[in-house]
This record gives structure tokens, sequence and C-alpha cells, in this order.
């Protein structure tokens, strides 16, 4: 029976200069996490030792890492978001082939952060800045972005931000005549509670009311805790 051909929609890489806690600020000197992991790490953990392996994997969607953020307070766009550009430098080098042609050809589509949170005219100069930070090549491998929220555990901070109308135009602006953007939903009902998804039950509602389904932004929930992939184009 041949292999069953899988694509793997959620890796986090990094490279050794990024395993530390200016690249990641969640990073500890002692965390097992805490070393690079390149996708020659990947394939040995996720190629199968038998003879007759029963998967193959056939490419895989990689996942922004939580590259750390300065505050903006004072500083500009490039310089206070300057480790989540060196997120897309990196995945720059992996797609134009400094690690070879087997990890431009098993990226299949890369998902990096966006500033969600600071309002339309940054996310707009945000987008920009990635553009020429990625170049063509890697651009065209971008399908989405996503922006963590499992660290506001202020319902009130939480539901003020994603309610807002300028939130809600940024996430409506990821379908337009010239893009198809989805949005990774960084939440964990383990660490957030349940509340975070309902309340982005309501996001959801939002974006898509009365917009036809072949044109509503897509929502993806990413694993995280006892979280499970699925994407939602809306509640109805």
């Amino acid at each position: 029976m041949p292999p069953i051909k899988i694509i793997d929609s959620h890796i986090h890489l990094w490279p050794a200069s990024a395993a530390n806690s200016a690249g990641h600020s969640w990073m500890t000197p002692d965390f097992i996490l805490t070393k690079q992991h390149l996708l020659q790490e990947y394939y040995k953990a996720s190629d199968p030792d038998s003879p007759t392996p029963d998967y193959e994997v056939q490419g895989v969607v990689y996942l922004e890492t939580d590259r750390a953020l300065l505050s903006p307070n004072g500083r500009s766009l490039s310089q206070w978001a300057a480790q989540p550009l060196e997120e897309i430098k990196f995945l720059r080098s992996m797609v134009e082939g400094e690690y070879g042609d087997r990890d431009t050809k098993t990226l299949l589509a890369l998902i990096p952060c966006a500033t969600m949170d600071q309002g339309r005219d940054v996310f707009e100069e945000w987008l920009e800045l990635a553009r020429e930070t990625a170049g063509p090549k890697t651009w065209e491998k971008v399908r989405g972005f996503r922006f963590l929220f499992q660290a506001i555990n202020d319902e009130y901070k939480f539901r003020n931000l994603v309610l807002s109308e300028g939130f809600l135009a940024i996430l409506r602006s990821f379908r337009s005549e010239e893009r198809d953007f989805a949005f990774e939903v960084g939440v964990s009902q383990h660490d957030g509670g349940v509340w975070q998804l309902e309340t982005f039950a309501e996001v959801v509602e939002k974006v898509n009311e009365g917009v036809p389904r072949e044109k509503q932004v897509t929502f993806i929930l990413g694993k995280s805790s006892n979280l499970t992939f699925i994407c939602l184009k809306g509640c109805g």
C-alpha cells in the first residue's frame, strides 16, 4: 500500500541566531526549545525509519514563532518590529535556496506575524515592510498572518481590541481585489479561557456579515493547548 501523503500545517523554525531571549523573549537559557530548529532537524524527526513508511510529508506550512517585540514608543516600526523582520529574512533565505533545494520545495506556505493592535495605518506600513523584506519569491508563499492573543487574559481588554472598528477594518482588508489572506487566531482555551473563543466567534460574524461566502475572510484556529485546527468562513 502506498504511503499516505500529508502536509504538516503548523511548524515553527528558527536559526541558532534567534535561539535566545533577544530573538524570542519567551526563551530562557535552560528551556528545551532554546536551540536552533531548522528543516534539517524536522526531516530527521518526521522521516519514518521503516523501509515501508505509511506516510510521506509533502510539505509544510510555517507559522510565526512569537519573535521579541520592543515598545513602539519613540521607535520606528522597523526598529520595534526588528525581530519579526529578521524572521522574514530567515524565511527568505530558506525559500531562495540558502539551506538547499529540499527546504525551498518543502516550504509550501508561510504565515508570518502582523501588527494587528496598532491601527490600520501601522498594519499597512508593516505589510509594505514585510513585502520588501521578503522579496517576490518568498512573498508569493505568504498565505496569511497570525497575531497572538492568549496573553491577553483581561476580558475587557481583549474585547476592546478585537471588537474595535480599527481591528475589524484590518481583518476585512484581508480579502480584496488584490489580497487574499487568511488570519490565524492565536487564542488558547487552556490559558485564556473559553471566553476568548466565544468573543472571537463574534469577530468572525462581524467581519463576514453580509459578505458572499466565496469572498469571506478565512479564519484558522491553530493548535494551542487543547485546540485543533479548523477553518472558519463564517458562523452561518
